[in-house]
């Protein structure tokens, strides 16, 4: 059986959930941002409001997410608090 970070990183090398990702790089003209910052913003409940397509990419990016915080043995609660200053935030939609 696999531990939970070599299952986050099964699941984030995963070429199909490279390519998901890679896609949440465009830039929304509607919510001004990269599609990745909107939904980060959206996931962890700093923005309320978003277009259709920035709401799409938070539904793909909160598995991730909580995969990727079950896999560090953090909540989702701490990785909320950590990502409430924008500069992590805009550090991990860069990467």
């Amino acid at each position: 059986m696999m531990d939970k970070l070599s299952l986050f990183t099964h699941l984030t090398n995963n070429p199909f959930t490279k390519k998901t990702l890679q896609s949440l790089t465009a830039y929304c003209s509607t919510c001004n941002k990269s599609r990745l910052e909107v939904a980060l913003d959206y996931v962890l409940d700093y923005r309320s409001d978003a277009c259709w397509k920035c709401r799409a990419s938070a539904k793909v990016l909160r598995p991730v997410l909580e995969r990727g915080a079950e896999a560090f043995n953090v909540t989702m609660e701490e990785l909320r608090e950590k990502f409430r200053d924008s500069y992590w935030r805009k550090g991990l939609a860069s990467v």
